[in-house]
């Protein structure tokens, strides 16, 4: 069992996950579904492709009774009211601390970027001032014929 990947080998496979997802699944783009189903079925490959972590959509938890915050966020715009965040897509180690592998936002139908972006940066800063310190983060933006932008954060940036 791997516990580790480097961020080509992450990078890889991921790309690999977005290419199944466009040959089989073209048709929630051409309709115009929306980000939770795109991501439901993305998390469901990426689970194959990740076999020994945990593949989670919208996880909230840091601990059992501790919420996923990011105390910065709430300032990336007018419309956020709060410093809760719910990742599309995360790869992690349940119940791990620091064992985060990749946090993944998406969009399909907007192209307002700034929170994600914001979220995805601190969310791969290093130690001493991560907080999550996830290996490495990434933006999709998806069209209608299922074409894929991709950003890649890592140690913040």
């Amino acid at each position: 069992m791997a516990y580790s990947y480097s961020i080509n080998e992450i990078e890889r496979r991921v790309l690999v996950c977005l290419e199944i997802l466009r040959r089989k699944d073209l048709h929630l783009f051409k309709i115009g579904c929306h980000e939770r189903t795109v991501a439901h079925k993305l998390g469901e490959y990426l689970q194959s492709a990740f076999p020994d972590w945990h593949v989670d959509l919208e996880y909230n938890r840091m601990a059992p009774d501790l919420v996923k915050e990011l105390p910065d966020v709430p300032d990336c715009s007018e419309e956020r009211t709060t410093s809760r965040i719910y990742p599309d897509i995360i790869i992690h180690r349940r119940g791990a601390k620091f064992k985060n592998l990749l946090v993944i936002e998406i969009k399909t139908n907007s192209n307002d970027r700034s929170c994600d972006y914001e979220k995805l940066k601190l969310l791969t800063l290093p130690k001493p001032q991560g907080h999550f310190r996830y290996v490495a983060g990434l933006f999709i933006k998806f069209d209608r014929k299922g074409d894929y932008e991709l950003v890649w954060f890592h140690n913040g940036k």
